[in-house]
């Protein structure tokens, strides 16, 4: 019979933030506070909605191609990590076309972080908006 453990909170014994888990082969460490996402969006930018997220307050339409997202809870400094990708529904084969690049824009910041969507298509120049942005954050939060 399996066990279930079931806990509200989590401290380490050295300090209560340093959890160390240990790799399947039992050869590495990693911390597990380290590796937790600290935030993440889906963004549709076509309607401009936020489809789902975890710890991003509100998105803001910065224009085409351009997204503001703003932290419910801070990062501690502006040197985080953003993982992102985007993608756009053909309207007639309903189908992902994958060339979308994602760059993170220069308003990085605690509180904030700008995403800019553009394509490789030969037809568009500049921003492009996008029906699925979606984003990660690694970090330290404040």
């Amino acid at each position: 019979m399996a066990s279930i453990l079931k806990v509200d909170e989590l401290q380490g014994i050295t300090a209560a933030g340093d959890i160390t888990v240990t790799s399947e082969g039992g050869a590495a460490t990693q911390s597990l506070q380290q590796g937790l996402a600290k935030a993440w969006a889906n963004v549709n930018q076509v309607s401009f909605a936020v489809s789902d997220s975890f710890n991003i307050a509100s998105a803001t339409d910065d224009g085409t191609g351009q997204i503001s997202h703003n932290l419910t809870n801070a990062m501690s400094n502006a040197l985080y990590a953003i993982g992102s990708t985007g993608g756009f529904v053909d309207g007639t084969a309903n189908d992902w076309t994958p060339n979308v690049g994602i760059y993170r824009g220069n308003g990085m910041a605690t509180g904030k972080y700008i995403t800019q969507t553009t394509t490789a298509l030969a037809s568009t120049t500049g921003g492009y908006d996008v029906h699925h942005v979606q984003t990660t954050v690694s970090g330290d939060l404040a």
